[in-house]
């Protein structure tokens, strides 16, 4: 197939010169300057004009927005699918976001109605873990107990001071009735917090997606006078053979 190429180029090459020397001998631009070829590029009639973009450029604009450096670069169909993804990957972290908050708010109305939890908006996560491993505030100081004798044998002070600093506060002390309830709750904020870490994890597809993108756009980068296909221009001869001589350009990778 290539030589089936080839020997059609030569032939042309052969075949053309004589008729573009008659014709630039009835032409008007016999004497003019034709030192800058006359380029048709077989790939340039669907890209767009690249103007004075840099490869650099084009890496930056697909970093900030997925699919603006193929655009750029005249690729609409990639830029399409790569601003498409970004597009779902944002409303993927929204949807999650809004789950896990809906879902936090689930689980702190449950403890407060089944667990008699007061005040327990601002509390900390810790707080709330603790809520679902022990059946009690009473159990989970029997434990702290047990680990500041563990932690610091016969000082005291220390254990004293241990204890002090993870003690519940009365208005958030708690007691469930039943295990079904407390294992209910624990459900509810496992939920919750599988949805926010789906939301962590958007993240994360949201900057390999930027890489996937800058990646493609610096691959598919053309720059200004370079050449990916078969290249048909004319030029003067340089032997004097003739005023034009018609040359074909095979880039080789």
């Amino acid at each position: 197939m290539n030589r089936r190429i080839l020997t059609i180029l030569m032939f042309l090459a052969i075949c053309g010169a004589p008729v573009l020397s008659a014709l630039a001998q009835a032409s008007p631009f016999e004497n003019a300057d034709l030192s800058p070829a006359l380029i048709f590029n077989s790939q340039s009639a669907g890209s767009a004009p690249y103007h004075e973009t840099s490869r650099m450029k084009v890496i930056a604009a697909s970093m900030a927005i997925p699919g603006w450096g193929q655009k750029m670069t005249g690729h609409s169909g990639r830029a399409e699918a790569f601003l498409g993804a970004e597009i779902g990957i944002w409303t993927a972290f929204t949807v999650f976001q809004v789950q896990g908050h809906l879902r936090r708010n689930s689980y702190i109305d449950y403890a407060e109605v089944m667990a008699g939890v007061q005040n327990g908006d601002n509390a900390s996560e810790e707080y709330y873990r603790n809520v679902g491993r022990y059946m009690s505030t009473e159990d989970y100081m029997q434990d702290v107990q047990r680990d500041a004798r563990a932690r610091y044998l016969d000082d005291l002070e220390a254990r004293r001071a241990y204890v002090e600093n993870h003690s519940i506060p009365t208005d958030r002390r708690w007691e469930w009735e039943n295990q079904s309830d407390r294992h209910r709750y624990r459900d509810k904020r496992s939920a919750s917090m599988s949805a926010y870490q789906r939301r962590t994890y958007m993240i994360g597809v949201g900057i390999v997606n930027r890489l996937l993108s800058a990646i493609d756009a610096a691959r598919s980068f053309q720059a200004p006078g370079s050449n990916r296909g078969l290249t048909f221009h004319l030029q003067p001869d340089p032997d004097n053979r003739g005023p034009l001589q018609f040359c074909v350009s095979i880039p080789i990778p």
